[in-house]
């Protein structure tokens, strides 16, 4: 049988505890610096209610497009299960904003379409402005434009 013992001063103690103490003080900062970190991440989401149509005119009006305040279409659209190439690619643009389409595979929502009025591009396509919205929460925007000059775009400033 092995008994160790060890002498310890007051000095010694004392050192000991501060330093079990500063770990465990370092280990509280870096656990809620990384909740905040999450906490930013969630904040930065758009959280949009778009509930009407007058709501979402005013609220592209808002973001600077001018348009009809009655929409050129609207229809309910399945998200798909699985995304093809293309709608991975229109995901990433939605991404870019702060949307993400992932949570709302296999869903049906709500597609409207709005004519943008005053969008500066010459030729006679006109540009739209399309907007998913799931029980009027905004959870995809974009503007596109068809022909020969055409385009697909994030609707929101990044």
């Amino acid at each position: 049988m092995v008994i160790l013992t060890a002498k310890l001063s007051k000095g010694k103690l004392i050192g000991i505890l501060c330093a079990a103490v500063a770990v465990i003080v370092l280990i509280i900062v870096l656990s809620a610096r990384d909740a905040s970190a999450r906490l930013q991440e969630t904040a930065a989401k758009p959280h949009i209610r778009l509930e009407t149509a007058e709501a979402q005119a005013e609220f592209l009006e808002k973001n600077g497009f001018s348009v009809a305040r009655e929409p050129v279409r609207v229809q309910e659209v399945r998200i798909p299960e699985e995304f093809s190439e293309v709608y991975q690619q229109y995901n990433e643009i939605q991404k870019s904003q702060g949307f993400d389409l992932h949570r709302y595979r296999g869903k049906t929502v709500t597609q409207t379409v709005y004519q943008v009025l005053d969008y500066p591009v010459e030729g006679d396509e006109p540009v739209y402005a399309t907007l998913l919205t799931c029980r009027g929460k905004l959870i995809a925007a974009d503007l596109s434009r068809g022909g020969e000059e055409s385009f697909l775009r994030p609707l929101l400033e990044t």
